[in-house]
C-alpha cells in the first residue's frame, strides 16, 4: 500500500473519531438544554420538504392537493443547494437529510438536488409514492448515492391501495422495486405502510411481499388524527371515516402476527412498543409521550425556506434560511426560546414511532461512519 493510501485512510479514521466525539458532545448538549434550558445543542436530524404538491388523493394525508400549494412558494434548485451547503458548513453533525413532500419526484429537478447534496457531502433518505418511477430515473437512481429509498405502499392488493391513494400507481411502484433490485441498486429500499380498515386484514401479507422483493424493511404507523388537506393544524381535522378500523379485534391478531414475523427474521422494522400503539391508536387510547427532546435534534424546512422544529405538529417558526444565513436562524435565541417553550410539554402522539432510543442512535452514527460505496 502506498503512503498516499495509508495518509488516506488516516485522514479519514480521524476523521470518523472527530465526528463520533462531536456527536455524543451534542448529545450531551441535547439532554443539557432539555433539563436545564441552556442553548448548547444544535439539530443534526433535518427534514426538508422541496414540494408539497402530489398528484395523488390519499384518503388519510394531511397535505394540500397538487393545485393547493402554488409552484411560486417553492425555493429553486440552487436556493436548495445553498441551504445545504449553509447547514454542511453550520454543523459537521449534519451528514445526511430526509426529503419528502409532497411527492419529491413531483420536481422535475428532484434528483438533481439529490445528486448535488451528495457532491457537498450530504446523504439523502427520500420517501416516494412510486408515480414517478419510470425505468429512465430508476437508471438514474442506479447511479446516485441516495441510501433509503422508502416507498408508500399500503397494500399487497393492487385494488385496494390504489383505492386509498386514489390513483392507479400500485404496480408502478412495485417494478420500480423489482427493476431496482434487478439491476443491484446498493441503497437500502423500505415499505412505509398505513394502517387502516382496507388492509387491516392483510398487514401479514405486506410482510410477506416486501420480502419476496427484498425490501429491506417494512414500517407500519397507525391512523393519526391531525390530518387537515390544507395542512392547518390549528383547528380539529379527522381522517375519512371509510379509513377507521371498525374491529380492533382483527388489528390486535394481525398486530401479534407482526411480532411473531419479526421474531422470524422477516423486515418488519416496527418495535414491539410501536406495534401496541398502532392499537392504542386505534382505540383512542395513545396519549402520547409528555416531553420530547427532538425539539433540539431535528429541524423541518418547508418548500419556502420557512424551519419549523418539529415536522409532526406546528409549534413554532424560527425564521426563513432562504432569506437568512442557515447559521443565523438555527442559533438565534428565537429559536431555542421555541425549542424551550414546548419541550417538556409538547405530547405528540407520533412521537414514539420517530424517537429514538440510544441503541439506534448508536446504530445511525455507525451506519454515517461507514465507508461511502
Amino acid at each position: 500500500m502506498g503512503t498516499r493510501s495509508v495518509n488516506k485512510g488516516l485522514t479519514a479514521g480521524m476523521d470518523k473519531i472527530g465526528f463520533l466525539a462531536r456527536a455524543i458532545i451534542n448529545q450531551a448538549a441535547v439532554v443539557c438544554d432539555f433539563c436545564l434550558r441552556t442553548n448548547w445543542s444544535r439539530p443534526f436530524l433535518v427534514l426538508i420538504e422541496p414540494t408539497l404538491r402530489c398528484p395523488m388523493s390519499c384518503k388519510f394525508c394531511d397535505l394540500p392537493n397538487d393545485w393547493a400549494f402554488p409552484r411560486e412558494c417553492e425555493l429553486s434548485l440552487e436556493q436548495w443547494v445553498d441551504i445545504l451547503r449553509g447547514l454542511k458548513k453550520w454543523s459537521s453533525l449534519v451528514r445526511e437529510i430526509y426529503v419528502s413532500g409532497g411527492e419529491p419526484f413531483y420536481r422535475p429537478d428532484m434528483m438533481d438536488l439529490l445528486e448535488r447534496a451528495h457532491q457537498i457531502g450530504i446523504a439523502t433518505r427520500l420517501s416516494t409514492i412510486g408515480a414517478f418511477c419510470s425505468k429512465v430515473l430508476c437508471d438514474r437512481l442506479l447511479l446516485s448515492p441516495v441510501k433509503w429509498l422508502k416507498f408508500s405502499i399500503h397494500s399487497a392488493n393492487p385494488a385496494v391501495h390504489d383505492d386509498l391513494v386514489g390513483r392507479p400507481v400500485f404496480e408502478r411502484a412495485i417494478e420500480a422495486i423489482r427493476y431496482l433490485k434487478a439491476r443491484g441498486y446498493s441503497g437500502n429500499i423500505g415499505i412505509l405502510t398505513t394502517v387502516y380498515e382496507g388492509n387491516v386484514r392483510e398487514l401479514g401479507d405486506i410482510v410477506r411481499l416486501a420480502q419476496r422483493l427484498g425490501v429491506e424493511s417494512v414500517f407500519f404507523r397507525p391512523l393519526f388524527g391531525n390530518t387537515t388537506a390544507a395542512r392547518v393544524f390549528d383547528r380539529p381535522a379527522l381522517p375519512d371515516p371509510s379509513c377507521r378500523i371498525r374491529e380492533t379485534s382483527i388489528l390486535q391478531a394481525a398486530v401479534e402476527e407482526l411480532k411473531e414475523m419479526r421474531q422470524y427474521g422477516m423486515p418488519v422494522a416496527n418495535t414491539d412498543e410501536q406495534l401496541d400503539l398502532v392499537v392504542k391508536q386505534s382505540l383512542g387510547l395513545n396519549e402520547g409521550v409528555s416531553g420530547c427532546k427532538m425539539m433540539y435534534e431535528s429541524i423541518y424546512i418547508h418548500p419556502d425556506g420557512t424551519v419549523e422544529i418539529c415536522g409532526h405538529m406546528s409549534l413554532g417558526l424560527v425564521g426563513n434560511v432562504a432569506q437568512r444565513p442557515v447559521g443565523e436562524v438555527l442559533s438565534s435565541s428565537e429559536s431555542y426560546r421555541v425549542r424551550h417553550s414546548v419541550s417538556r410539554t409538547c405530547r405528540c402522539q407520533g412521537n414514539a414511532f420517530v424517537r429514538k432510543t440510544f441503541r439506534d442512535k448508536v446504530s445511525t452514527v455507525l451506519d454515517i461512519l461507514r465507508p461511502p460505496r
